[in-house]
């Protein structure tokens, strides 16, 4: 996607038990896709900047601080920097939105990084099959994707421990 986001959303749905994430862009691109637990799992040490499998970094020393750099001259604001209630506000869809990989939310199973030796590297969320999202990996998006994350698994059970029951209640 080479426009910029206009707004980016991750919620958590209790009946599918996913964070949906929806995303428009400014030129009025709309897409839409399924967070499973799983994938959640691969995603975040990779948003952390840790290979989901290895754990080894993603970026080489150079280009962490060439990130950091980045982050420091980009003259938007970052996620710590932008108030709480800009998390809070209703994802409201562009008028007349086009969709960038179709109507229906993809489930997204493959994280692929692109261009990691360029100055704009991307992380790309993918189904199975298809299309899917491209993202600038890029600390500004991480950092937004992050927080908003973190508050879609605050509302989800996800961080409690599952726990078989008590087998006694089956003699």
């Amino acid at each position: 996607m080479s426009d910029h986001i206009q707004q980016l959303q991750a919620q958590y749905n209790a009946i599918e038990d996913r964070i949906l994430l929806k995303l428009h862009t400014q030129s009025g691109f709309e897409a839409s896709a399924w967070i499973t637990r799983r994938f959640l799992a691969l995603l975040l040490p990779a948003l952390h900047g840790e290979h989901p499998q290895t754990g080894e970094p993603i970026l080489s020393p150079q280009q962490m601080k060439q990130w950091a750099a980045n982050s420091t001259d980009d003259a938007g604001e970052n996620a710590g920097d932008l108030p709480e209630e800009a998390f809070e506000q209703a994802y409201e869809a562009p008028q007349e939105a086009k969709d960038l990989i179709g109507p229906d939310p993809i489930l997204l199973s493959k994280i692929t990084f692109r261009g990691l030796d360029s100055d704009q590297p991307k992380i790309a969320l993918e189904p199975e099959k298809g299309a899917g999202l491209e993202l600038g990996y890029d600390p500004k998006v991480v950092q937004v994707l992050l927080h908003l994350l973190e508050k879609a698994i605050e509302k989800s059970d996800w961080s409690q421990d599952l726990h078989a029951t008590d087998p006694s209640l089956y003699h």
